[in-house]
């Protein structure tokens, strides 16, 4: 890809003195990969800030720099050379060469208005190339379209004042192309999709406002959402004045000690979070973004790439707030509900609604059997793998703090999709008390009851079986 004037961009990357010697020979490979973006140039005698910005002054127009996360946290003088202010163009970055715990990064800080970090450590060459395309080129920096292929269709609607949560989750991933993601990451869409919408219904999904008939038609943000075999991105739009970018950043920083709020879940189920705000409309812009190499999925308590920054009103390319535009063939309005059950448009409504009470029933019939399914299979396969003749492994039994912390975690997590299943069912049965959908709502809350009660026998069983062996052993 080449910029305006036809070069391509030429790219400062300081290489990480800290590294081991096989991480270094990983990530220079990451390295060779970006030749495909542009020219590449490793500042092997730039570990200062003096001689980094000696020779930034030969490259004035030199559009990314990548620094190690630890330096480029504290660089304050780099930061200011690119523009603290600055809302577009060339951009100083940090990244990751080896895996950060979040617990490690806590105990860093900046005073920065932004914070771009990338990681180099868990993405494929061309996820990791997607990321700081978005970087490089100004016309890429928002939007949805940059992380999909060029004629896949996105789909976009209007949340209001007076809207649940409802069928959201599963309308998204009804989508074309979502099944393998739905397989594959579904719980952690769901609870990202849960995550965007209590940033914007601070007091839970629409709670305090499902009853307030005179404000229920006021928008409140815009949704939108696409996949393919690339990924699986969202990306909500919102009005909100009042937060500078230094909170946004505070906001959206890796926290171990906030596990529930909706900013940190957003950090831990996706695998790349953007936020990014326009400071002369209080709009802020939140994508989130699924790849298939899953790091969040392998590393839950690692730091991912991430980045939060103030960013021009120019550069929204893609339409922020609104209903879809009728002249853009790649953006659809989301399907409702009823119109993914829908019969023959001439049968009759008696008819139609049994049609759809069974469809319904049916479906989450074989959505439990599925699940069954798979948990007996994992059964079956860890049965083998400790079987006779096989070469399983005996590992040590995990501490208990670490069943703790893995039980909390999951806790935490049933806790917002209970509360998100909760509010649906309290809309529904103020304006649709009859509704079929009410006894699948009832089914899925009793289904994550118990589920949550499983957690706890399993634990109970665990710590009882490492008690009794520590008895023979003594």
């Amino acid at each position: 890809m080449v910029d305006s004037l036809g070069k391509k961009p030429h790219i400062l990357v300081i290489p990480d003195d800290r590294l081991s010697r096989e991480r270094s020979h990983l990530f220079m490979r990451q390295l060779h990969s970006l030749r495909r973006l542009g020219s590449v140039e490793i500042l092997r005698d730039c570990q200062k800030q003096e001689a980094v910005l000696e020779r930034l002054e030969r490259y004035p127009g030199c559009p990314l720099l990548l620094a190690p996360w630890h330096q480029y946290l504290t660089w304050n003088r780099v930061e200011a050379k690119f523009g603290i202010t600055r809302l577009k163009g060339p951009t100083f970055a940090g990244y990751f060469g080896e895996p950060i715990s979040i617990q490690e990064f806590e105990n860093t800080s900046s005073g920065f208005t932004r914070s771009l970090l990338v990681d180099f450590v868990d993405l494929r060459p061309g996820e990791l190339q997607s990321v700081l395309k978005s970087l490089i080129h100004d016309n890429l920096r928002t939007g949805i379209r940059p992380w999909l292929e060029s004629r896949t269709p996105s789909y976009m609607e209007t949340w209001y004042s007076g809207h649940g949560l409802g069928f959201r989750m599963d309308q998204c991933l009804k989508l074309p192309g979502a099944a393998p993601w739905d397989d594959e990451r579904g719980t952690a869409i769901r609870m990202a999709i849960t995550a965007l919408w209590a940033l914007i219904y601070e007091e839970g999904p629409g709670k305090s406002e499902l009853l307030n008939t005179v404000h229920a038609k006021i928008p409140k943000a815009s949704f939108q959402v696409g996949c393919d075999e690339k990924a699986f991105v969202m990306r909500l739009g919102y009005r909100q004045r009042g937060h500078s970018p230094a909170e946004m950043v505070h906001v959206f920083r890796p926290d171990s000690t906030q596990p529930s709020h909706p900013a940190q879940l957003l950090m831990r189920y996706a695998d790349f979070v953007r936020v990014q705000m326009i400071p002369d409309t209080g709009e802020t812009e939140v994508t989130v973004v699924f790849f298939p190499s899953a790091p969040a999925e392998r590393s839950p308590h690692l730091v991912r790439s991430h980045w939060v920054a103030p960013v021009a009103s120019s550069l929204m390319t893609e339409k922020f707030l609104g209903e879809a535009p009728e002249n853009d063939p790649l953006l659809l309005e989301l399907p409702s509900a009823p119109s993914l059950l829908a019969p023959n448009a001439g049968a009759h409504p008696m008819d139609r609604q049994s049609f759809d009470r069974r469809v319904f029933e049916s479906a989450i019939t074989i959505r439990d059997l599925r699940r069954l399914l798979a948990e007996r299979e994992a059964e079956v396969a860890e049965l083998r793998a400790g079987g006779v003749g096989s070469n399983h492994e005996e590992f040590d039994p995990p501490e208990a703090e670490e069943l703790i912390d893995a039980l909390k975690d999951r806790i935490e997590a049933n806790k917002m999709l209970l509360t998100g299943l909760q509010a649906e069912l309290e809309e529904l049965q103020v304006h649709e008390p009859d509704s079929y959908r009410v006894t699948g709502l009832k089914r899925s809350l009793n289904e994550q009851k118990r589920r949550e009660q499983r957690w706890f026998t399993e634990l109970a069983r665990i710590f009882a079986r490492h008690t009794s062996r520590d008895r023979e052993s003594a």
